[in-house]
């Protein structure tokens, strides 16, 4: 019941911003659930999977559903390869220089969500749902990038694909970039909810729990976000996440590790 109470409105904000939620759920899931880590990883595929399931589908039954379909084709071929690209590099790589390189990403991306306060402006940049074949490959690229880094930092692909989008692109505004970025979420986290799913690292327990929680957060937050009003709050909370995760990969980074601890 304590994690279905707190990740409720986790998956809420998840939805509201476009992020898949594997951020907040693999530490409820560890610190709260009592999870193994690489269980809790993997459960959590799952429920990111959910949510964007649900958060889709919640955004095609609104009145006026902010896909663009040209851009989500390019998104998910690219995060398919990325995620490919980025577990391989996972294995193999010591990965603390692209930890480090991502905290700038981050700050630079927080600070140009956060500083712009305007909505789409057609006229500033390419349509997104006419791009040309140059955009295409800028936007696969987005969703490459996105799909790369997930299982190399541990965090969802929505943290770099939805800034990524809505400042690459002035004519997308913040609420097309969100679902976008849900949707394209759809094809990634079922990949690897299968893959664990298949290798048995799933665990079903707090499914029970937090899946019903998933729905209704989801649902609630796509429906929020198309209120008048909420798409700066969703703006404003993208920001906010991207500052606290930029901060907790310096910490990481920064703070001595055990054995220098006991030396």
């Amino acid at each position: 019941m304590v994690l279905t109470a707190v990740w409720g409105p986790l998956a809420f904000l998840s939805a509201l911003c476009g992020i898949g939620g594997g951020l907040f759920a693999v530490p409820l899931l560890h610190y709260v659930g009592a999870t193994p880590l690489k269980r809790a990883v993997a459960t959590s595929t799952v429920i990111v999977f959910i949510l964007s399931v649900v958060g889709t589908l919640t955004e095609a039954l609104q009145a006026r559903p902010n896909f663009i379909w040209p851009a989500i084709a390019a998104l998910a071929v690219g995060g398919w390869a990325g995620a490919f690209s980025g577990f391989w590099v996972s294995k193999r790589v010591d990965t603390r220089f692209i930890k480090r390189a991502f905290v700038f990403v981050l700050l630079f991306s927080a600070y140009r969500v956060l500083a712009v306060s305007g909505g789409a402006t057609e006229e500033l940049g390419p349509d997104a749902r006419h791009l040309g074949p140059l955009y295409v490959v800028l936007v696969a690229l987005i969703g490459f990038v996105g799909g790369f880094i997930a299982p190399i930092l541990g965090v969802g692909g929505g943290l770099f694909v939805v800034p990524a989008l809505y400042l690459s692109f002035p004519s997308i505004s913040i609420l097309e970039a969100r679902a976008c970025s849900v949707a394209m979420t759809i094809l990634t986290s079922g990949q690897s909810a299968w893959l664990h799913a298949r290798a048995g690292s799933v665990d079903a327990g707090p499914l029970k729990w937090l899946g019903p929680a998933t729905v209704v957060g989801a649902a609630l937050g796509v429906v929020a976000v198309h209120q008048p009003g909420w798409a700066a709050v969703a703006r404003v909370g993208l920001g906010v996440i991207l500052l606290a995760v930029a901060a907790r990969f310096a910490w990481d980074e920064l703070r001595p590790s055990a054995n220098e601890r006991r030396n």
